[in-house]
């Protein structure tokens, strides 16, 4: 389903995986980025930087191919994987506007609980073949905890639930923050090695990720085989992410899904802003309320 690359900073190939050429519509196995890619794709290609980049990148092969790039940076080089767009695209986008429906009846609700609820219903209407989603809250201290959830299974409800700070540690915060997504295929696999003429790179069986060991015993301990998390952004800070679980087997998040729901989770940020302001107002409506009627009393 995927084929993955190794590069160095001048552009040559340091190993790839050997369907590299087949997936690519090549006829032999390139030896730098300008022998697999168009000029176009490699020009978008060198333009993201330094920075993890899970938001799948759109490019072109040099025979044609349509191809979806997830880039990570290890030690300085490049390791990107290679995935066709997804072939049921008009489904997608029907999920997606029935999701946005969901998403503007967000807007209308009261409360953080309600508003996330409605949220988390909202995700699990794009996303296909996923059975829970969770919102997270993260304090400043690293503790986080869940606020709402849906597609809720075995009647045991995670909400209110709080996990500590060593469940999320700072070194994956910042990871974390910095590709805005997460995305393990399969909880259970072993990691197996790339091995190059430059350097050897651990990866899952799949692809994306693989989970620290705190997070990957939390997701078994809750039966989770497979995950997607997106990072919410607040007033430029980390808030909270919200996490598709899928519960039953391995689940493979394909580039448009990703594609779709890192949108989809920017929208989510512009309405918990709404609803965190009309919950703040609130309070300080509650507070004024009762230094009135104290000033009654002692008066």
């Amino acid at each position: 389903s995927s084929a993955l690359v190794l590069v160095d900073e001048q552009g040559r190939v340091c190993t790839a995986s050997a369907n590299l050429a087949g997936f690519c519509g090549l006829k032999r196995m390139p030896q730098r980025l300008g022998n697999l890619f168009d000029a176009d794709s490699l020009t978008r290609l060198l333009m993201a930087g330094d920075v993890d980049h899970l938001d799948p990148l759109p490019l072109r092969s040099i025979s044609g191919v349509l191809l979806c790039a997830t880039v990570r940076r290890q030690a300085g080089q490049r390791l990107i994987e290679l995935e066709r767009p997804c072939a049921n695209v008009d489904a997608q986008l029907d999920r997606l506007i029935q999701a946005l429906d969901l998403l503007a009846h967000a807007r209308q609700v009261e409360g953080l609980a309600e508003t996330g609820r409605v949220i988390c219903e909202a995700a699990l209407a794009l996303a296909s073949g996923y059975d829970r989603t969770l919102l997270y809250r993260l304090d400043g201290d690293g503790h986080g905890e869940i606020v709402a959830e849906a597609g809720l299974r075995a009647g045991v409800s995670l909400v209110g639930r709080y996990y500590p700070a060593s469940a999320l540690p700072p070194s994956e915060l910042r990871r974390f923050a910095a590709q805005k997504m997460r995305a393990v295929t399969d909880t259970c696999a072993t990691p197996i090695p790339l091995e190059g003429e430059c350097m050897t790179v651990t990866l899952p069986e799949q692809h994306l990720d693989f989970p620290y060991p705190a997070r990957q015993e939390w997701l078994i301990r809750n039966a989770v085989r497979a995950t997607v998390s997106c990072m919410l952004m607040i007033d430029e800070r980390h808030w909270g992410f919200l996490s598709l679980h899928a519960l039953c087997a391995p689940r493979v998040a394909d580039p448009t899904l990703r594609k779709v729901y890192a949108g989809f989770c920017r929208q989510v940020s512009r309405v918990l802003v709404r609803a965190l302001r009309r919950d703040m107002y609130r309070r300080a409506q509650d507070a004024d309320r009762r230094r009135r009627e104290l000033l009654r009393v002692f008066r």
